[in-house]
């Protein structure tokens, strides 16, 4: 009967790892998270006006 609750629950928790683990390399690798979501965004800023364009 609870089995969807505990699924959500396991889904929450594996994805905050992933995200933690996320973190962890990103800055092992001498990276800051936000110097990379926001080049990320440029790319697909550039990407999406390069579609129009073409």
């Amino acid at each position: 009967m609870l089995w969807p609750v505990f699924a959500a629950l396991k889904l929450t928790v594996g994805l905050a790892v992933l995200g933690l683990i996320e973190y962890v390399v990103l800055r092992l690798l001498g990276l800051r998270p936000a110097d990379v979501v926001r080049e990320l965004k440029r790319d697909y800023r550039d990407l999406k006006t390069e579609l129009k364009r073409g």
